[in-house]
């Protein structure tokens, strides 16, 4: 049985629920507290964090983080960033210690551009659940061989080609992030989403497109889904474009629920602080941060969709 996913999901209770279209989305409380820290994209807009190339003139699946704030800092798995040589995705996601500094793994998400564009990088929004899904898979797979937090680069590239081709959108650097803001405008769904606001006191959301849950997300600390959802909201339309040109597996969300809580779990010591927890059932997969006794991030994905782009 996944231990950590069954706790995780026994301690959240339904907030609301919102349904735009074909798109429904629940928010949950949690009965547990979480601990006190910086979100990337909250680090980036008060200048408490620097990331940038690593030494020797990049590499394409590190970069160097820096926290310079007095508070840890939580680097969430799916975050794009944007600037250096080429904008990456965080591939798993990173707890870094007050004042702490390490290399974080990464892959490409602009396949098309090896040059300057900034010094450093900006939080961007965040990867779609298809290619977080897809992601996640090799990352467990590879942890399994040794690879500490990398991941497929060539499956990261064809999913990025196969979004591009759904939005009929085409990036001059094959670039995730411009596609995406183009793909807003392609559904009913994309300009009524943006009103869509997370309730403060929310530590969850789950997100279904006809019926079928196709992300579930959890933040410990209060007040960090609400401020994640804003990036996420912009890849939960990616996801709608995608799932139009994808024969969707249809399943009901206490199935998915039931998997994910009995699947089963692997522990790997994370690039930062804690320990990456992988979960892997027949019909979904997943991944918790794990600090202490705490999770302070978690993410869980259908099967189906990190086979769409295989």
């Amino acid at each position: 049985m996944g231990a950590v996913f069954s706790r995780l999901l026994d301690s959240l209770e339904v907030a609301e629920t919102k349904e735009i279209g074909d798109l429904k989305v629940t928010f949950f409380t949690s009965k547990q507290g979480g601990s006190d820290y910086l979100l990337l994209e909250e680090a980036v807009e008060t200048g408490e964090v620097e990331v940038t190339e690593v030494e020797g003139g990049g590499s394409v699946p590190e970069l160097k983080v820096i926290n310079k704030s007095q508070k840890p800092l939580l680097l969430p798995e799916g975050g794009v960033l944007v600037g250096g040589k080429q904008n990456r995705v965080l591939n798993t996601s990173i707890f870094i210690g007050a004042k702490g500094e390490t290399r974080v793994p990464v892959s490409c998400v602009e396949q098309g551009r090896w040059h300057w564009a900034r010094k450093g990088f900006v939080a961007s929004s965040r990867a779609h659940a298809h290619l977080r899904s897809l992601k996640a898979k090799s990352v467990t797979e590879l942890y399994r061989r040794g690879e500490r937090g990398r991941a497929d680069q060539s499956a990261v590239w064809n999913e990025v080609a196969r979004f591009s081709y759904a939005a009929d959108f085409s990036s001059d650097t094959a670039d995730l992030e411009e596609t995406m803001t183009a793909a807003v405008k392609k559904t009913p769904e994309g300009e009524r989403i943006k009103e869509l606001k997370a309730p403060e006191e929310a530590s969850a959301v789950m997100v279904h497109y006809r019926g079928t849950p196709f992300l579930f997300e959890f933040f410990s600390r209060k007040g960090a889904i609400a401020r994640a959802w804003e990036g996420i909201k912009k890849a939960v339309v990616a996801d709608i474009v995608r799932l139009q040109i994808e024969k969707q597996t249809e399943m009901p969300e206490e199935d998915f629920l039931k998997d994910l809580r009995e699947a089963k779990e692997e522990r790997h010591d994370s690039t930062g602080e804690g320990h990456d927890v992988r979960a892997e059932g027949d019909t979904a997969l997943g991944f918790a941060l794990e600090v202490g006794d705490e999770v302070l991030h978690a993410a869980a994905f259908p099967k189906t969709q990190a086979s769409f782009a295989e």
